[in-house]
């Protein structure tokens, strides 16, 4: 079984670093022109015909909410942004300094496929919790379906 070596995670460090230089651009630029993602609605499915909450409801206001700044209001909307944010600063910080500091070849991570998984069931137990609310006891969490 071959193993990724510390030539491919460093690969992938790079594009991390490009991926990260291009959320500052952004953050900037979104900044700079105080835009706002969620003025334009398109219909969803889950509401239009089941009446509840998809899985990805509040996702575009968490976003819009993290890159203003304002965190709790971010993770009431949806908790997965603010998730894979944290996911890719444990991937980030210990990549760089296994790729700048260190630089012995040995891998410092502490991303692993159980970040993943929590991923999953964060996003299951905010679906199940949101629709619990609003079937059993009528609190429309997001003020979009009653």
């Amino acid at each position: 079984m071959n193993f990724p070596t510390y030539e491919f995670y460093k690969k992938i460090y790079y594009v991390a670093v490009a991926v990260a230089i291009a959320g500052l651009l952004f953050l900037a630029g979104y900044h700079f022109f105080d835009y706002e993602f969620y003025g334009i609605k398109a219909p969803c499915v889950f509401k239009v015909y089941l009446s509840c909450y998809c899985p990805g409801c509040g996702g575009t206001r968490a976003v819009d909410a993290l890159l203003h700044g304002k965190l709790l209001q971010s993770v009431c909307f949806h908790p997965v942004p603010m998730y894979v944010l944290v996911m890719f600063l444990a991937y980030f910080i210990p990549a760089s300094y296994t790729f700048l500091i260190r630089k012995d070849g040995k891998i410092y991570n502490w991303f692993s496929v159980k970040w993943l998984w929590g991923l999953l069931i964060v996003l299951l137990v905010n679906f199940i919790g949101r629709n619990l609310l609003l079937w059993c006891f009528h609190i429309d969490v997001l003020g979009d379906i009653l």
